[in-house]
């Protein structure tokens, strides 16, 4: 049970923490590696803001991500 407070606010930061918990999918990290002619599943792993690290090599891109199961699967079907 959480206390909050209408008048003060106090307990709204547990209170967005549990609603985050509650509603957000566990995160994977994934190494992937894609080629220089991917380029629009690479940006789309930038708009989706899971790219957690990037190394340029000479094939292409080293990226770690960090996504949900279900960005995942979006992912694998571009």
């Amino acid at each position: 049970m959480l206390a909050i407070s209408a008048l003060t606010g106090a307990g709204l930061e547990g209170f967005y923490d549990a609603v985050t918990a509650a509603l957000d999918d566990e995160r994977i990290i994934r190494n992937l590696t894609l080629g220089f002619d991917e380029a629009r599943r690479r940006a789309w792993l930038h708009e989706q803001g899971v790219v957690e690290a990037e190394v340029q090599g000479e094939d292409g891109f080293a990226v770690t991500v960090r996504w949900t199961p279900r960005q995942e699967h979006q992912f694998r079907n571009l």
